[in-house]
């Protein structure tokens, strides 16, 4: 999803009709992989914790186990929890029918070094080279371990040109590459 989210603190204000302190920057100019002017390309090894607007060119090494999806509020986005038979948002309350969100967790690796990376939502796809409707679809008639194969065999050692931002895991502590865009390589 290409939205723009704002974030405000406890002492923001909105004000109606106000004139801007400063010009308001056009709308490509905000959103992240529009703005390849401002991203810096990097080797693993030279990441480091809080990078941000960064391009790895990187080959996917290996698919990380772990589950594709997240059940989430069609409305508002956020992760629907199941209670008993149905699905409920803890800001919308109970749902009609849940949406998911695609997740996918690889290693990159280029010369320098080797990184885990993760994607949501829409990097996620274009990770998988699948649409939504392609992956709702595999999701629903294979098991896990099977998409996990065919992940293996389809994405592993395919080059790429990612986008993103570097983040610690809380778990692990490793930094690890956080997804926004993807791109397939043709190496020739």
């Amino acid at each position: 999803m290409n939205a723009i989210e704002l974030h405000l603190g406890w002492k923001s204000r909105i004000l109606k009709n106000a004139k801007p302190l400063e010009p308001i920057p056009e709308i490509s100019e905000v959103i992240f992989h529009h703005s390849a002017e401002k991203s810096t390309s990097k080797n693993i090894s030279e990441l480091e914790e809080k990078d941000k607007y960064i391009e790895l060119n990187a080959i996917v090494s290996a698919i990380n186990k772990s589950n594709f999806f997240f059940t989430i509020c069609p409305n508002c986005q956020r992760k629907a929890e199941k209670v008993g038979e149905k699905f409920v948002c803890n800001k919308c309350g109970e749902l009609k029918e849940p949406d998911i969100m695609a997740v996918l967790s690889v290693n990159l690796t280029d010369p320098t070094g080797e990184i885990r990376a993760i994607s949501f939502a829409e990097p996620a796809l274009q990770l998988m080279q699948l649409s939504k409707e392609e992956f709702k679809k595999k999701i629903h008639s294979q098991k896990n371990e099977e998409i996990i194969d065919e992940f293996k065999t389809n994405l592993t050692q395919k080059h790429v040109k990612v986008s993103g931002y570097v983040k610690k895991n809380t778990i692990s502590t490793e930094i690890e590459f956080v997804i926004k865009n993807v791109e397939y390589q043709t190496i020739v």
